[in-house]
Order: structure tokens, then C-alpha cells, then sequence
């Protein structure tokens, strides 16, 4: 008699490596609507380079997008020095124009070292919606004066307008990290609630002081005591 084959196991992996393709899919959808809209901004007004700058958490510059290494150098160049035309972006207004690197005094140390690579001119807009400042665009040219107000007006116009779309990509690529810290942080507290017979607040706010007196993020510490099902004695 013919044994029966068994049927085939899922492969425990297979879980986490879908999580994974997932995630690295929603960061290639927000990363091409990125360059999507660095090219139509380029092609708007007619410049031969262009580059992003990304803001993260707390305005710190998170991610660079660029048409070549020469543009990612030069904005790469405004975090390294702490002066450049992004930067004075984030202090407010909508636009900046940089008729001649060469003799530009706003930021001496970085027009300097752009103009030696070659870019003399440049147009710098916020990429931003009416709530969140979500990073910048410099389109640049090999000549002084290629741009003029004209091209500022038509850069602020078409950055205003794809700020939504870029908006819309960032929030889909975070949305599901997002919805997984809540998650985590409920299935501490329900924890908590039950090891120390508290309510839902008071569980929350035992999971809020470890993590403030330790000084470690609030999805690590429901992480932790998910995994390891403990709470830290003087924290309750």
C-alpha cells in the first residue's frame, strides 16, 4: 500500500519576506512619483539638472533624489556645510533664484564648491501642502541667468500642485508601519492592563513613562513586552 504524501507546510518565512517586498514596493511607488515630478519641473522650465531633498521627522533632511551624481553632490553639500538655498527654504517662503553661482553671498561656502561643479544658476522651491513642508526642488543650469521670474511662477505653480501626489505616496508607503505600532502598543496594553489589573489609560500611561524615563521609542517598548510579556517593576 502507498503511503500518502503529506500535504506541503507554509513556509514560516514567506509571511515576513511578503512584508518585505510590500515594503520595499511602497518605497519604489513614493521614490518613482518622486522622480516623476523632479522631471516635469525640469522640463517646465527648461533645466539640465534637478534635485530633491526629502524631509523626515523634525525637518531633518531624510532622503536626495537626483538627476545625476553631480546634483546629488551639490545638494548633498547644503547638509554637510548648514548653509545652501533648501535650507533658507525651510525658514519660509516659496522660491529662491541664484542668478550666478559664482558671485552668490548668500551662502558663500556652498555656491563656491556648486559653481566649481559646473552649476552657475538654479531655482529652489518648496515642496510643501498646506499643513506639512514635505522637502524641496533645485532645478539647475550650466549657465548663469538661465532662469527668470517667470520660471520661479511656473516652478511654485507645478510644485504646489504635485506636493498633493507626493503627499499621497509618502502617506501610502507609512501608512501600514503606522497602522502596526498601534496595533503593538494595544497588545501591550492589554498586557499591562491584565498583569496589573489597570485600565486602558492607566495602562497607556505605564508604557508612556518606561518609554520617556528611558528614553526609547513607544512602539521598542510595547515591542518588548509583547515579546518578552514583562513590565519593568517600578514602572507601574
Amino acid at each position: 500500500m502507498t503511503s500518502r504524501s503529506q500535504d506541503p507546510q507554509p513556509d514560516p518565512g514567506i509571511p515576513d519576506l511578503t512584508a518585505k517586498v510590500s515594503a520595499l514596493s511602497r518605497d519604489a511607488a513614493a521614490q518613482a512619483t518622486i522622480t516623476s515630478v523632479l522631471c516635469q519641473l525640469q522640463a517646465a522650465v527648461g533645466a539640465e539638472h534637478g534635485g530633491a531633498l526629502m524631509l523626515g521627522p523634525g525637518n531633518r533632511i531624510e532622503s536626495a533624489e537626483g538627476s545625476d551624481a553631480v546634483v546629488a553632490h551639490a545638494d548633498a553639500l547644503q547638509a554637510h556645510l548648514g548653509e545652501g538655498p533648501d535650507l533658507t527654504l525651510l525658514e519660509g517662503g516659496k522660491s529662491l533664484l541664484v542668478s550666478d553661482t559664482h558671485s552668490e553671498t548668500r551662502w558663500p561656502r556652498w555656491a563656491e564648491a556648486v559653481a566649481e561643479l559646473g552649476l552657475r544658476s538654479l531655482v529652489s522651491v518648496k515642496l510643501a501642502t498646506r499643513d506639512h513642508v514635505l522637502g524641496s526642488v533645485n532645478l539647475y543650469s550650466s549657465r548663469p541667468d538661465a532662469f527668470g521670474d517667470d520660471d520661479r511662477e511656473v516652478a511654485e505653480d507645478l510644485a504646489r500642485r504635485a506636493a498633493v501626489t507626493v503627499s499621497a505616496s509618502i502617506t501610502a508607503r507609512d501608512l501600514p508601519a503606522a497602522l502596526d505600532s498601534r496595533i503593538l502598543v494595544g497588545q501591550a496594553q492589554g498586557i499591562v492592563m491584565e498583569r496589573f489589573d489597570l485600565s486602558n489609560d492607566e495602562a497607556f500611561a505605564v508604557l508612556l513613562r518606561h518609554s520617556q524615563s528611558t528614553d526609547t521609542k513607544l512602539r521598542t517598548v510595547a515591542e518588548q513586552v509583547v515579546q518578552e510579556y514583562s513590565v519593568p517593576a517600578e514602572s507601574a
